[in-house]
């Protein structure tokens, strides 16, 4: 019997488009004290591309990862103060990580003619650095530490992203989730069935549900047969009455479901990596909660 390959998951690509989906969301789950100091009055400036050009400059030899990013945002102190924020989103081991962390800080700084950045990595991956939140040296009494915000996505309590209202909360649940379950494919589909149960609970709007619900769909593959199942649960569940909600969906979500699962996958992964990377693609961080 012929063994189906799956698609490898593109973690890194999926958290992107979420962060630029729901950037105020992200700020307000994984760093709430800055989400209070924002002016989100202010469109934050997406500065991605700006990074990619510093990084190619500066380090030629440097692979160009398309995941990382860098955000200014406008704070309201009464002031014209502003601050860049670097966040990388990390699938994979790799060893050096910390050290690439602080180079990009002192690039950023050195570009940007900057005294104050704030950085956030998130691990979304099982396997992490040693020192995974800081880099530091120390030579004959000369020492130096640069320490950033970090983010193990598989240290979280399920139950404790399960009460969380923020959406973010069901991006870190969906992969948590998907790391858990490892070629263990009828235990991904149950728990891919709940979380579609608790995104349905929340009453987002259509634009919202769409989105969360693609990032679900396109997290937690799984083979075609599931697929094909787990798109026939969602059409029979979609006007059920047994699960209480905090308002119906709305016929737009309904159709938006049947849309996304038009086909066993739906959008494929290489399309959705061929429309994450696209030169021409708009970069932007939407400021509205």
């Amino acid at each position: 019997m012929k063994v189906e390959i799956l698609p490898e998951i593109p973690f890194d690509l999926l958290w992107k488009d979420a962060i630029d989906d729901f950037f105020p969301y992200f700020i307000l789950f994984f760093m709430p004290n800055l989400y209070k100091d924002i002016d989100w009055a202010t469109e934050p400036v997406s500065l991605e591309q700006e990074l990619h050009e510093i990084i190619q400059s500066e380090i030629p030899d440097s692979k160009i990862r398309e995941t990382d990013k860098l955000v200014k945002v406008f704070l309201k102190d009464g002031t014209d103060r502003i601050l860049f924020i670097h966040i990388e989103i990390q699938s994979f081991f790799e060893k050096d990580f910390a050290e690439r962390m602080y180079t990009y800080c002192r690039l950023i700084m050195r570009r940007y003619n900057l005294k104050f950045i704030t950085a956030l990595a998130i691990f979304t991956g099982k396997k992490t650095p040693r020192k995974y939140n800081r880099y530091e040296w120390d030579c004959y009494g000369t020492s130096m530490t640069y320490k950033y915000n970090a983010y193990k996505v598989a240290t979280q309590n399920v139950t404790d992203l399960e009460k969380s209202d923020n959406p973010f909360a069901l991006v870190v649940l969906a992969n948590l989730l998907t790391i858990n379950t490892k070629n263990e494919y009828e235990k991904r589909f149950q728990f891919k069935r709940n979380l579609y149960e608790l995104l349905k609970s929340r009453g987002y709007n259509t634009r919202m549900f769409g989105r969360l619900l693609t990032f679900m769909r396109d997290l937690m593959i799984l083979p075609q047969n599931l697929e094909v199942e787990f798109k026939q649960y969602l059409k029979t569940t979609s006007t059920s009455k047994k699960t209480p909600m905090r308002r119906p969906p709305s016929q737009g979500t309904l159709e938006l479901i049947d849309f996304l699962y038009e086909d066993a996958y739906g959008k494929s992964i290489e399309e959705e990596k061929k429309r994450t990377t696209s030169p021409n693609r708009k970069r932007t961080c939407r400021a509205r909660i």
